[in-house]
Formats: structure tokens, C-alpha cells, sequence
């Protein structure tokens, strides 16, 4: 690439875009590492039970943590058009990051955020459930408690 001017701003604009392009593989990866981690423990841990919902708790709140991280880096690239207010460069970045296919990239990185994502909502549905069961089951045994102590006071 030659600038007739002699200035690096467009090199400096490609490289940023490829920096970019990188950051975006190297989170995907990341995300397919993680995913296969999510998916082995669930597998490994089974259903929810009532003795090992803190268990699960972690676990989703490590899904959450993994979901909040990942997403703050493909903010970061899409908001990286933003970083200059030249068109002429604006136009460069985008040219340059559409020939790299990086949409592909992102693309695939918000589908494996969504999947943890959804992953994470149902297992925290789960735990609700097993908590409302759990409830439900004290108030029961609650009351047959105080129909023996009134029974037993007659």
C-alpha cells in the first residue's frame, strides 16, 4: 500500500483492522472452548437436584460472567467505526474489515453467546423450578406439623 503523501493513517487503519480480525478468531475460539466446557459439565453434573443447586448456581453464574466478558469485546469492534469521524477512513476500516470477512466472524460469535446465553436462562429457570419445589414442599410439611400440634392439643 502506498500513500503518494507519504502518510501512514491508512496503514495504521489496516492494521487496526487486522488486529481486530484477530481479536474476533481468538474470541471465537475462546467461545468453543467454553462451550465445550458447558456442555461436559452439564453433562457431567446431570439434572438439577434439590443437594446440588448451589453447584449449578456457580455454574451459571460462570456462564453469565463468560456471556458479559464476550459481548463486551464485539461491542468494542462494532464500535470500532466510530473511532474516527474522517469518512474517507471510516469508509477504509469498513472496506478493509468487510474483505477480511470479519461479519462472518462476529456472526459466529454471537450465535455461541446466544446458545450460552440461552443455556444459562434455562438452567436458571431450573433452579427456579427446584426452588418453588422445594418451597412448596416446606409449607406442606409445615402444615402437617400444625395439624398434629393441634390435633395433639385437643
Amino acid at each position: 500500500m502506498i500513500e503518494p503523501s507519504g502518510n501512514t493513517d491508512i496503514l495504521d487503519i489496516l492494521e487496526f483492522a487486522n488486529a481486530q480480525l484477530l481479536e474476533l478468531r481468538y474470541y471465537d475460539g475462546v467461545l468453543d472452548k467454553e462451550l465445550n466446557w458447558v456442555y461436559s459439565e452439564l453433562a457431567r453434573r446431570g439434572r438439577v437436584s434439590l443437594l446440588r443447586i448451589r453447584q449449578y448456581e456457580r455454574l451459571a453464574m460462570r456462564m453469565t460472567e463468560i456471556v458479559r466478558d464476550l459481548t463486551e469485546v464485539t461491542e468494542k469492534v462494532d464500535n470500532a467505526l466510530k473511532l474516527t469521524e474522517d469518512v474517507y477512513f471510516a469508509r477504509i476500516y469498513t472496506a478493509a474489515m468487510r474483505l477480511f470477512r470479519s461479519s462472518n466472524w462476529e456472526q459466529s460469535i454471537k450465535e455461541k453467546i446466544e446458545i450460552i446465553s440461552n443455556t444459562c436462562r434455562m438452567l436458571h429457570n431450573e433452579i427456579s423450578i427446584k426452588r418453588g419445589h422445594l418451597l412448596e414442599a416446606t409449607i406442606v410439611i409445615l402444615i402437617v406439623i400444625e395439624i398434629f400440634l393441634f390435633l395433639g392439643g385437643l
